[in-house]
């Protein structure tokens, strides 16, 4: 059971876009500490009308007509008010699956196995039109794969259940690495040491680069425009890279936690794109800038006030010498 719990409040997908989805951090693990305490009143909810359904109603075919024969005892006034959480917690839970579908194939699927660099607009239109599709998909198969169970809830939990531990296996194993992708979240390299970035008296490094000519880019709240003093390392930046042609970068824009998880994606990638377009325009090839924005899932700094705020809100330039 431990198992079953620790894969829902940890890594469940629908438990993970409610709380990217807050307005601030602090929000978002009130949120989920609310939700967890809510999850102590689950006995009184479902085991204990369970418990009364198989005692007034001991003949019924299908154990998925307890729930609904109980409420039926209710008065009109609970009745609409318990059928009103009923439907509110399936739209909610059916928000946050579309959702996760719809993240995950736009950014982790189209986006990195695109050849083009797909603009934002080409993004959302991608995960609205696969969100239909995953809709429909679950419409024609929901008659053959439940229409015959006599309990299309246990289905679903037996179903859970077999995946389950493999899946949390994998989250558990991917916490313990430093990083989960070939750039960690401070737009370092992954592993990064002297072998990787170089003496930072030698020009040539990305140690150098880092240190002396600059590596990020800062923004005021809500803007994606570079400033004068932005301007200035995005120069710094252009003469290093002419001077470095085996080089590529990746521009990943940044946000901090104010905002939702799909606004502060799209801010992200303003920003990078605004960067990548600064550095174009002096005379850097298109083909050495690829764009990524993390949004406000990858912040620098961990604090809710300004000087946090400043410092998450930001297009980093990481150096590499891997082909896109």
């Amino acid at each position: 059971l431990w198992i079953a719990h620790f894969a829902y409040w940890g890594f469940n997908q629908y438990i993970t876009q409610r709380a990217l989805g807050a307005k601030s951090l602090p929000e978002a693990q009130k949120g989920v500490m609310f939700a967890a305490y809510l999850k102590l009143l689950m006995p009184f909810v479902v085991v204990l009308p369970g418990i009364c359904a198989a005692i007034i109603y001991p003949g019924l075919e299908k154990s998925d007509q307890a729930y609904p024969m109980m409420m039926a005892l209710l008065p009109n006034g609970l009745l609409g008010l318990t059928f009103a959480a009923l439907v509110a917690a399936i739209v909610s839970s059916l928000a946050s699956m579309t959702n996760s579908i719809s993240t995950i194939f736009t950014m982790d699927i189209y986006r990195s196995f695109t050849k083009s660099n797909p603009s934002q607009q080409r993004l959302v239109s991608v995960g609205r039109n696969i969100a239909w599709i995953a809709l429909v998909i679950a419409v024609i198969c929901a008659q053959p794969l439940l229409g015959s169970m006599e309990s299309a809830f246990q289905y679903i939990q037996n179903f859970t259940g077999f995946f389950t531990p493999g899946i949390l296996v994998i989250f558990l194993v991917g916490c313990s690495q430093n990083a989960s992708t070939p750039f960690s979240t401070n737009g370092v390299l992954n592993g990064s040491s002297s072998k990787f970035e170089g003496n930072v008296s030698d020009p040539s490094s990305i140690a150098f680069f880092k240190s002396n000519v600059g590596d990020r880019v800062l923004f005021p709240i809500d803007q994606s425009d570079v400033d004068q003093s932005g301007k200035d390392i995005l120069l710094g930046q252009v003469d290093w890279l002419q001077a470095n042609a085996d080089y590529k970068i990746i521009i990943e824009g940044h946000a901090d936690e104010r905002g939702t998880r799909e606004y502060n994606l799209a801010l992200g990638a303003r920003r990078a794109n605004s960067a990548r377009e600064f550095l174009v325009s002096r005379g850097i090839e298109s083909s050495r800038i690829q764009t990524v924005s993390f949004g406000k899932e990858r912040p620098v700094e961990l604090c809710s006030n300004e000087n946090c705020y400043s410092e998450n809100r930001r297009a980093v330039s990481v150096v590499s010498n891997l082909n896109f």
